[in-house]
């Protein structure tokens, strides 16, 4: 027996930090997870994969604009039974335009605090971002002090470099002017700056971030109520995970998920979620994300929560505790008050939902994670030139169940790892093939 067309599936991009443009990403990334993906089949009479860019009302801006594909083969659905497959949508999450420009006190009054930390406060993988940074700190004391001395006849570099002291001067003058012009325009202040804006909570910064948190807001509320979509998934790149994960955190808290007693879904969740916290392997894992996917399961057929997957790529809330909290004592504070969400989540009572005085159910508001699949994607680092230094897992933050996937690719290495989340060579790589699978546009693990 056949069914009716499938809703389509819709996938929202958040780019990272760095003036992006607008489209730019998701532009790429469709390339990645659509073009390239050889295990997808669209349906017969289709011809090959296409995309088409059409205007969308749902963008607060004239510069973006939606990409649709064409719809899958033949599928199983929900129901048992066989019907074309999804078209998908592909939207970004623009939101570079909001930020404004970043200016250098935004990043000195960011990197300060941080510099100031003790070493035992500051996480291994971000020791030799620190142990560089106080390098370039001490050379430029070094300087200043030498010019005040330099004028008694007492400067720095004369006892240790002689009659080449002036020439050495010079050098290091001339180095330290052209890494501060072409790291200042084109490295650090476009892109720390929209790191030290968003991350921090500073006066001059609260009306950046709530108007990016507002937009994102409005276009996943907009997907929600258009009626046009059964699933939604959430991508995140570098900052811009650390903004979809906020966005889901206070989209869920909005939402109203049940009419009456909560389904026979939510306690075997809160079953699987006592048993993979308090003894975490593979088995208890699994059946935490089975037990995830029937709760999301009833609450798509009813359109009560489309979004089924987080993925983040190079997201820096693996180091949560230095960018969103003090300390891990800190960060592990505003986990069990549920002021940030974790998978599997922190239970109330030793449950996801509560009763309102009405007499009406509700999830809580740090429970996200009880239906939504999170995937996070990362390039090892190495301490050194390699891997990406902005990303890392997650799991020992966010709990054991999100999917931490270390990728690798055989044509990008070094720091240069962190923008190639989605890039395409001539053969399609592990971290393509990874991407892919977290995305999951082929339906393996949501049928339509």
């Amino acid at each position: 027996m056949t069914r009716k067309v499938a809703k389509k599936q819709a996938v929202v991009v958040v780019h990272g930090m760095g003036e992006q443009r607008p489209m730019r990403t998701v532009r790429a990334f469709v390339d990645a997870v659509w073009l390239a993906d050889r295990s997808l089949t669209v349906l017969a009479g289709d011809g090959e994969k296409r995309v088409w860019v059409r205007p969308d009302a749902r963008f607060a801006s004239h510069e973006l604009s939606r990409i649709r594909t064409n719809r899958l083969g033949l599928q199983k659905g929900l129901d048992g039974r066989v019907g074309p497959g999804p078209a998908t949508d592909f939207y970004e999450f623009y939101w570079q335009h909001l930020m404004g420009p970043s200016r250098w006190r935004n990043v000195v009054d960011w990197l300060v605090p941080l510099l100031w930390r003790r070493l035992g406060r500051v996480p291994v993988p971000l020791r030799s971002a620190w142990y560089a940074l106080w390098v370039i700190v001490c050379v430029v004391l070094f300087c200043f002090v030498d010019g005040l001395l330099s004028k008694a006849g007492l400067g720095l570099f004369e006892p240790v470099f002689g009659e080449w002291a002036t020439a050495m001067r010079m050098l290091v003058a001339f180095v330290s002017a052209l890494i501060g012009v072409v790291g200042g325009t084109y490295g650090v202040l476009p892109y720390l700056g929209d790191a030290a804006r968003y991350l921090d909570d500073a006066p001059g910064n609260v009306a950046a971030r709530q108007s990016i948190r507002a937009e994102g807001l409005r276009l996943l509320r907009a997907l929600h109520e258009s009626g046009e979509y059964d699933r939604i998934v959430l991508v995140g790149h570098s900052l811009g995970s650390v903004i979809a994960y906020d966005v889901l955190r206070l989209l869920w808290a909005e939402a109203e998920l049940f009419d009456g007693e909560p389904p026979a879904e939510v306690a075997a969740l809160e079953v699987a979620a006592v048993a993979l916290r308090e003894r975490p392997s593979r088995e208890t894992r699994d059946a935490w994300l089975d037990a995830q996917r029937r709760l999301v399961d009833v609450l798509r057929r009813e359109d009560r929560w489309l979004v089924t997957d987080l993925v983040t790529l190079g997201s820096p809330l693996a180091h949560a505790e230095v960018f969103l909290a003090r300390d891990r004592a800190d960060f592990d504070g505003l986990v069990e008050e549920r002021g940030l969400p974790v998978s599997p989540p922190v239970l109330e009572g030793g449950r996801v939902v509560f009763t309102r005085p009405d007499g009406t159910w509700r999830a809580h508001h740090g429970a996200p994670f009880a239906a939504v699949r999170w995937t996070n994607l990362y390039f090892p680092y190495d301490g050194a030139l390699s891997g990406d230094l902005v990303g890392g897992p997650v799991r020992g933050l966010f709990g054991t169940g999100v999917l931490d996937v270390p990728v690798r690719s055989s044509r990008v290495g070094g720091l240069r790892c962190h923008v190639h989340y989605w890039r395409v060579d001539d053969n399609v790589g592990e971290h393509i093939v990874e991407l892919q699978r977290a995305v999951d546009l082929g339906r393996a693990s949501w049928p339509a």
